[in-house]
């Protein structure tokens, strides 16, 4: 304000001086008060006079000069409504055109003061437009720059500095400001030139702001290195910076817990400050000195930054939830529900979500991280809720969407803080989900990439482990050697090495490690026991079987322990107490193969599948023409397919049925068998890789005097075609045998030799095959087949008909949604009718509560359209539903011309989820038309060259029709 009031005075001056002599001597004397009173800074009495004047003289010829001193008053003390007021009425009257021009000037800057952006660009594009006053183009342009700037259209707001900077006296501060521009446009080099131009011989007092800008840039992008790269090339140390250099240090050290490094920079500060203060408490409270930590933040609580007042009270939040939980998460939330225009509720809503990951309430985390993401955020606080969504979703034992999360963390975040975690928790996935293989690629993964992380030994851990159910027992007992020397009174560990050296038949040097354990349990007591029985030291294996049994804590342990006993009887030849045994366990009459049988059954039930393949190995060769001799291949089928050996599981089935190939008649017990059987291959042949097996199978049709035989290897041909889109081979396979199926299996025929004629495009006979399907049996799925065809068909009227015939049989969700979908293509037509038709489906579907976004969008129902996009950004989804609901708020915004929040919006989309092209599409449309309808010229023509690539044909064409009008 003090560089307006000295630059008004002599222009009242030259305004008043021509008509000094006219004026009557009343209304000079109070005109000439009021301008001295102004001139002297007298501004509340200014102000008064002014009033005054315009009551006593409310036509004189000078009332504009008098209500501009007013206005002026009222801008000093930030009366900036009622200040603009006085302006607008200023520019109503004939005025000399630099107190017009002054007023646009100062009305813009009240305007941007109240953060009304729209009419301060008025004024100053105004201003810049039709005056031909240099001194006040620059000031336009200038604070044109600013707004831009604030907005984040940096390459508008660099235009406008400019234009502004040649014209702009003392430009130290708006060069600044360009140069923080510049670094927001990632056009760092360029500021970088910008920086080193700067006067050397002067380097303390310009350069400093400068670095301070630079490393504040860094630091909020999460540049680490850059960060620490640029310290040395400028010669930063503690003693050669400023406090607010420092303070940016101590803030970087802090991220990553290096408290010696802060500590430096701290003890370098030259002046005491709240920031410096909060600093010490978080060094302190790293240091493990809490109650002084917690002492200094109940002091700053009261700080007048309100900052620093807030973020030591979530300080002391966290400390307060180390010993009580509950009352932190409740104190938290009172804050987020009682200050929703907080610039810190992304900060809260990040805190809610740290702390309930905390406590394990991991559905609460990821709702509170998802709502944080709304706002602004550090990069290290956007890294941090990335990486944590992933690990909050494995928590909750979602497999597929932790990976997801983790894999999107790590394509992110190149150099992110987290990603040797990132890495583990993908291993941890894998482990979970059995696939070791995977396991170990990812944790290698880890150790190769970050060899320094903390998580190293938890990672030999899981390697070793998945060694060990890979049967890699020679490299899992080095590993869990190696942990053994790190943790020598592991019993658990130890207990593993034995294990790994008894499967691979060390059984010597697995005794002498189950020995050395100093705690027996029943795990350990077992090891011992089939030590003793695969040494063939029955006696010995029988007592300790014994022993299994005592240690046994639940009846599933104690069958277990029985089974082994009589196995082990079994051996030493003692028939009739192992019969005892196996009468008890299972009520059979006892003899050596039914022992035998059983003794393996039991193993297989408890889960001990090696043990079991052994005794049904010796099973086969003792007793090849037992009556057991079909179940025990079956059940040894079973066993080669859960530990994926499926080429062997298929052969032993195949054997089990060509002990069939003479028979046309068979019991219902042999029914059964085949019935296992024929799924059994079926299984298999799903999952085999190859052919070999089919065509194995293709040959064998014909060795079978059964019709029933050959019917149900050819259907099981027809799907393992239909699985491998071989649909020429199924119509011909399946033409063949469709006339001899029974009713329901000739449905389920025709409509695979339906899905073929879809697969091979041809839809016509595809259509006459459903429609005669349909006809003759009203088959549901083939109704539903038949919708589909037409769905491809684009013939979405007809396909909405029949899914409604096919939801009323069936109610089930899917074809609802399929309904939906329908409307949408049709135009939403009859979409709330089908809506209330299933709406009780739509919290388990989320891509409906997406459908009924788009649907109140369409319907100009802005505050629906916006309520269902906050609802689903409410719910744990997936990133995916998240981003459209964020677009529709977006794209309320715009249609509310609220362009700024659309394109902040829009911003934050394009910077969340690129990995989602058809959102980052959208994104970029509508972005650039709210560029173009905020003014931001420059910025529009900037991304539109940079989406070109990704805009579709009729986007391209709104907007270059756009961009001609506005030439």
């Amino acid at each position: 304000m003090p560089r307006l009031r000295t630059a008004i005075p002599a222009l009242l001056i030259g305004l008043s001086i021509s008509s000094l002599f006219a004026l009557e001597r009343s209304a000079q004397r109070d005109f000439e008060r009021v301008q001295a009173m102004y001139q002297n800074a007298n501004l509340a009495e200014a102000k008064v006079e002014a009033e005054l004047f315009l009551i006593k003289h409310p036509s004189n010829e000078h009332r504009s000069t008098v209500r501009f001193i007013r206005a002026e008053t009222q801008f000093y003390y930030n009366n900036y409504q009622a200040a603009i007021d006085d302006y607008k009425l200023i520019l109503r009257d004939e005025i000399d055109p630099v107190l017009r021009a002054e007023s646009l000037l100062h009305m813009g800057i009240c305007y941007y003061y109240l953060k009304t952006y729209h009419q301060a660009q008025e004024s100053f594009q105004t201003l810049i437009s039709e005056y031909d006053f240099e001194s006040y183009k620059h000031q336009g342009a200038l604070w044109m720059a600013r707004i831009f700037a604030e907005g984040g259209q940096y390459l508008s707001a660099k235009r406008y500095y400019e234009i502004a900077l040649p014209g702009i006296h003392d430009n130290s501060n708006v060069r600044l400001e360009m140069f923080s521009v510049l670094l927001n446009l990632r056009e760092i080099s360029t500021a970088i030139r910008m920086l080193d131009n700067l006067n050397p011989n002067d380097p303390g007092r310009l350069i400093f702001p400068y670095l301070e800008a630079l490393l504040s840039f860094y630091l909020r992008v999460g540049f680490y290195d850059d960060f620490d790269g640029a310290q040395l090339e400028y010669r930063i140390t503690p003693e050669n910076s400023t406090n607010a250099i420092r303070l940016l240090n101590i803030r970087r050290w802090l991220l990553e817990n290096n408290y010696d490094n802060a500590q430096i920079y701290l003890s370098a500060l030259t002046e005491s400050s709240d920031t410096a203060t909060y600093y010490r408490a978080l060094l302190l409270r790293g240091r493990g000195f809490t109650p002084e930590a917690d002492y200094i933040l109940a002091d700053l609580v009261g700080s007048s930054d309100f900052d620093i007042a807030v973020m030591s009270y979530f300080e002391r939040l966290k400390i307060l939830f180390e010993s009580d939980q509950q009352a932190a998460l409740t104190q938290l939330q009172n804050f987020i529900e009682t200050n929703p225009q907080s610039n810190l509720l992304g900060e809260a809503y990040f805190l809610a979500g740290s702390l309930s990951y905390q406590r394990n309430e991991h559905e609460n985390a990821l709702r509170y991280f998802s709502r944080s993401k709304n706002y602004d955020l550090t990069a290290f606080q956007k890294e941090r809720t990335d990486a944590m969504t992933g690990e909050c979703w494995l928590m909750l034992g979602m497999n597929n969407q932790a990976e997801e999360n983790l894999n999107r963390y790590l394509n992110l975040y190149p150099k992110g803080l987290f990603r040797d975690r990132a890495w583990f928790n993908l291993g941890i996935t894998s482990f979970q989900n059995r696939d070791y293989n995977q396991t170990k690629s990812r944790l290698y993964a880890l150790k190769t990439r970050h060899p320094e992380s903390k998580l190293i030994q938890d990672a030999n851990f899981y390697l070793a482990e998945s060694d060990f159910f890979l049967s890699n027992y020679t490299i899992a007992a080095q590993g869990y050697r190696t942990l053994l020397d790190l943790h020598p009174t592991d019993d658990a560990l130890r207990l593993r090495l034995a294990q790994s050296l008894y499967f691979n038949q060390n059984f010597a040097q697995a005794l002498s490690v189950v020995d050395s354990l100093v705690v027996e349990n029943r795990d350990s007591a077992l090891l011992r026991a089939n030590i003793h029985f695969n040494r063939r030291q029955f006696s010995a294996a029988l007592e300790s079987y014994q022993r299994v049994y005592d240690l046994s804590q639940n009846s599933v342990q104690q069958t277990e322990a029985l089974s082994y006993k009589a196995l082990t009887l079994y051996q030493l030849g003692r028939f009739r107490e192992a019969s005892d045994l196996y009468l008890e366990l299972s009520g059979t009459q006892a003899n050596p193969d039914t022992y035998l049988f059983l003794a393996a059954k039991s193993a297989m039930q408890s889960g001990n599948t090696s043990q079991a393949m052994d005794l049904y190995d010796r099973f086969l060769t003792q007793f090849p023409d037992s009556a057991h001799l079909y179940n025990v291949l079956s059940d040894m089928a079973t066993i080669d397919f859960n530990l994926s050996r499926y080429g062997s599981a298929y052969r032993t089935w195949a054997s089990v049925l060509r002990r069939y190939k003479d028979k046309t008649g068979f019991t219902q017990q042999e029914r059964q068998t085949l019935r296992e059987v024929f799924s059994g291959i079926e299984l298999c042949l799903s999952r085999v890789s190859g052919f070999d097996e089919a065509e194995d199978l293709i040959t064998m049709i014909d060795l079978f005097s059964s019709d029933y035989i050959k019917f149900e290897l050819q259907y099981i041909l027809v799907k393992l075609y239909a699985d491998r889109g071989m649909w020429e081979m199924l119509l011909n396979e399946a033409e063949s045998i469709r006339a001899t199926a029974g009713i329901e299996r000739k449905n389920e025929i025709e409509l695979l030799m339906a899905e073929s004629l879809i697969k091979l495009n041809q839809t016509d006979q595809a259509d006459s095959l459903l429609a005669g399907i349909y006809t003759e049996s009203q088959s549901i799925p083939a109704l539903l087949k038949w919708a589909e065809l037409e769905i491809l068909g684009e013939d979405y009227q007809s396909a909405l008909e029949k899914l409604r015939t096919a939801y009323a049989a069936t109610r089930e969700p899917d074809i609802w949604i399929r309904m939906l979908e329908c409307s949408e293509y049709l135009e939403f037509q009859s979409y709330s009718e089908i809506w209330e038709l299933g709406s009780e489906y739509a919290e388990a579907n989320p891509w409906s509560l997406t459908s009924l976004m788009r649907y109140n969008l369409n319907s100009e129902d802005l505050p629906a359209a916006r309520l269902a996009a906050i609802n689903i950004l409410d719910m744990n989804l997936s990133d995916y539903y998240y981003a459209q609901a964020y677009l529709v708020v977006a794209e309320t915004d715009f249609r509310l011309d609220n362009f700024q929040d659309a394109i902040r919006s829009l911003v934050r989309i394009r910077e969340l989820y690129p990995d989602f092209p058809d959102i980052i599409k959208a994104a970029s449309f509508l972005q650039i038309k709210s560029l173009l309808q905020s003014g931001a010229i420059s910025e529009a023509q900037q991304l539109y060259w940079e989406s070109l690539n990704i805009l579709d044909e009729d986007q391209i064409l709104i907007i270059n029709n756009k961009l001609e009008s506005l030439r």
